[in-house]
């Protein structure tokens, strides 16, 4: 199986007002009422390994929600980000959509998503601010069988520019 690197993520979704990307770095600077992905900005990659242990780290401004996404198509997702104040988790199979809103204490900037697939399906967790990681849940995604697109999203819901950067991505198959 290939290794996946940060050269291999791909922006999809509507672009942001601003996009400067790297070989191990990204910033994206998000208008006013940019939507969650996946009609929001989302940079993914693939990965066909049947197990793998992903770290995503992030940075988000105030008002910026910042999060992981599992992507198969538009009507088959599953997103978990990080607004002030909440944690948002959304899942999408075959256009049946779920959200919920999730009040944490922390109004967390620095963010460090984890997601591991195995047999049993997908794990995410989610470290704030340098904290111990906090399960965010295990899912199963239809179609993700031999491959699975995943990454990570920005939106803004506010009325004024917010930014989402991704400082660091770590990526290694698992027995």
């Amino acid at each position: 199986m290939k290794r996946i690197r940060f050269t291999d993520f791909s922006l999809l979704g509507t672009p942001p007002a601003s996009y400067r990307k790297t070989h191990r770095f990204c910033s994206m600077t998000l208008a006013a009422q940019t939507p969650a992905a996946p009609q929001g900005p989302m940079l993914v990659a693939v990965s066909g390994a049947p197990a793998f242990q992903a770290t995503l780290s992030m940075k988000r401004s105030v008002n910026a929600e910042a999060g992981l996404i599992l992507y198969h198509t538009d009507t088959s997702y599953i997103s978990a980000g990080c607004t002030d104040g909440a944690l948002s988790l959304t899942t999408v199979i075959m256009g049946w959509k779920q959200e919920i809103l999730l009040p944490i204490a922390s109004a967390a900037t620095e963010l460090s998503w984890q997601l591991q697939r195995s047999e049993a399906g997908f794990t995410i967790a989610l470290s704030t601010d340098g904290e111990p990681p906090m399960s965010v849940g295990t899912f199963t995604l239809p179609g993700s069988a031999k491959s699975v697109s995943f990454g990570c999203y920005g939106a803004n819901h506010s009325q004024t520019e917010a930014t989402v950067q991704i400082t660091g991505f770590t990526y290694h198959h698992t027995p």
